[in-house]
C-alpha cells in the first residue's frame, strides 16, 4: 500500500502500523505528544480515559518528525488534519489501488490489528503488548488483535528452541542430535 501512497499517508501508515494507535488517537497526535522515544497517549484521546506511553521504533520517530515539519506543525498542533471518515475514504481507495483483494470491508482499525499481529509475530509478550496498544487485559488483545498461524507458532518455537536446550544454570546442555 505505501507505494500507491502520497507522502502524508506514507508516514501515516507508517504511524499508524507502527505504533497500533487508534483511529482518534492518530488523528489527535501532536508533535508534543512524542518525547523521549515514545508517544504519550493523553487521557482524553484515548479510549476509557487512561494515559499510556506507546514506545517509538526509529521509522516511526522519522515519519512523525517529517510530517511535522512537511505540514509546518508547532508542538500543539494536530499533526494530521483529517476527519476519521476522511482518513478511512483514502485508506481505502490506496488499498484498491495497490491491488489489496478486500478493500471495500478495510477499516483503519485493520491497521491496528497488523501491528498487533507484527509484534506477535516478532515475539512480543503479550503483556507488553497489551500495554502498548492500552487493553485493560491480555485476553482483549490475544482474541482480536493477534492472528497467527501455524507457521508462526513454528517460527515463534525455533526463536526458542535454544533456550530450552539450557539447563537451569545456563548451562547449555547437549543437543538431541549431539
Amino acid at each position: 500500500m505505501m507505494a500507491t501512497a502520497t507522502p502524508e499517508y506514507q508516514r501515516g501508515l507508517t504511524t499508524l502500523t507502527g505504533t497500533g494507535l487508534r483511529a482518534n488517537e492518530f488523528l489527535e497526535l501532536r508533535l508534543g505528544d512524542v518525547k523521549n522515544g515514545e508517544i504519550h497517549i493523553r487521557w482524553q484521546t484515548s479510549k476509557g480515559g487512561r494515559e499510556r506511553f506507546v514506545p517509538l521504533v526509529p521509522e516511526v520517530a522519522e515519519a512523525i518528525k517529517k510530517q511535522a515539519k512537511a505540514m509546518k506543525r508547532t508542538p500543539f498542533e494536530r499533526l494530521w488534519q483529517q476527519t476519521d471518515w476522511a482518513l478511512l475514504k483514502t485508506i481505502k481507495k490506496i488499498a484498491k489501488r495497490a491491488g489489496v483483494e478486500e478493500w471495500e470491508s478495510l477499516r483503519t482499525h485493520d491497521l491496528r490489528r497488523t501491528f498487533g499481529t507484527r509484534c506477535a509475530r516478532a515475539g512480543m509478550p503479550l503483556p507488553q503488548l497489551s500495554a502498548i496498544m492500552g487493553h485493560s487485559n491480555t485476553q482483549v488483545t490475544s482474541q482480536f488483535y493477534v492472528h497467527l498461524n501455524k507457521r508462526d507458532n513454528a517460527a515463534a518455537m525455533a526463536l526458542v528452541a535454544d533456550r530450552l536446550l539450557v539447563d537451569p544454570n545456563g548451562v547449555p546442555a547437549k543437543s538431541a542430535s549431539a
